[in-house]
């Protein structure tokens, strides 16, 4: 299956990259960063070089584009929408909705890292910041 990954060059992004990687039926042929377009995945990942070494990122606007005009020279109709204006409401439980993958995604990455890493877990990692907050002010993790 050929894949694309929008938003490639964040820490989210960077992760479904390495994890497709290990997938033998999945081929990245997209990835989008509009703050490293025209790098390519090695230059800004070097651990993913030797998977990635001649994929570039793109802008999201510039694949948006190309989706459209594909579209269009098959015979869409495209419906421009020129003064769309989202509802807020949508976006009221964005934050709950990401804390909550968070959780699930952190506690499935965690149990899969080396014997070597002790926290295993959000709450351990919530225990382990209660015992010793030093690194709490530097990297914001008062949220959870």
């Amino acid at each position: 299956m050929r894949v694309g990954v929008l938003g490639a060059t964040g820490y989210a992004g960077l992760e479904v990259l390495r994890l497709a990687a290990s997938h033998e039926d999945l081929e990245i042929v997209l990835a989008t960063g509009d703050s490293n377009a025209g790098k390519t995945v090695a230059e800004h990942a070097p651990a993913l070089a030797s998977v990635y070494h001649d994929l570039s990122f793109a802008t999201t606007e510039a694949v948006f584009e190309r989706a459209v005009a594909l579209l269009r020279a098959r015979g869409a109709t495209i419906v421009e929408i020129a003064d769309y204006k989202p509802d807020r409401a949508l976006g009221a439980a964005e934050f709950t909705v990401l804390a909550t993958e968070f959780k699930a995604d952190l506690n499935a990455y965690l149990a899969t890292t080396p014997s070597s890493v002790r926290t295993r877990s959000l709450g351990a990692l919530i225990a382990f910041d209660r015992a010793d907050p030093r690194e709490l002010g530097l990297f914001g993790q008062d949220t959870f």
